[in-house]
């Protein structure tokens, strides 16, 4: 079961009439990667792969565990399956999961996330630098860096796929 990232295109002879495209797969059971080149003609099988919401419910060890919305079955997802989405969600956000033949592979958390800065070093002050930076820790646990007017207390919300920040609100 394969992932395809294009890597180009290109006219192959005289008369353009054979289109070769070099893709690069990662399988996402194994998470390794090949280089394939497929010509006009060539076909592949499809998978038999479905995309359900599931609800995060908690991180047991190494596992994370999550809840069909639609069935309340629940799956298991290794540390190495979830990858750094493991910043972006707290118990009971609801993701979008990969199941390849009722089997979970991966899980993509929403879009945004609001999350609250759970410890943040005071600004410096007197430092007039502009786009200054720092660390900070969410209730997820992980560290980001944000804009530097940021505090400790503020919710934040986070963009997942860009890891671009927003101040939503302080108190």
């Amino acid at each position: 079961f394969f992932s395809s990232r294009r890597r180009h295109t290109r006219l192959q002879g005289d008369w353009s009439s054979d289109v070769c495209s070099s893709d690069l797969l990662r399988n996402l059971l194994r998470s390794t990667v090949l280089d394939r080149t497929y010509k006009s003609g060539d076909s592949l099988d499809a998978a038999d792969i479905t995309t359900i919401d599931a609800q995060f419910l908690y991180k047991q060890g190494e596992q994370f565990v999550f809840m069909d919305n639609a069935s309340f079955e629940q799956y298991e997802l290794s540390k190495e399956q979830v990858d750094d989405a493991w910043k972006w969600i707290k118990e009971g956000t609801v993701c979008s999961m990969l199941l390849y033949n009722g089997n979970p592979i991966s899980m993509e958390p929403p879009n945004h996330m609001v999350l609250k800065i759970e410890y943040a070093e005071p600004a410096v002050r007197g430092n007039t630098a502009t786009n200054l930076t720092k660390p900070v820790k969410l209730e997820t646990g992980a560290e980001v860096i944000v804009p530097a007017f940021i505090e400790q207390g503020d919710l934040d919300r986070k963009s997942t796929r860009l890891n671009f920040s927003h101040l939503v609100i302080s108190y």
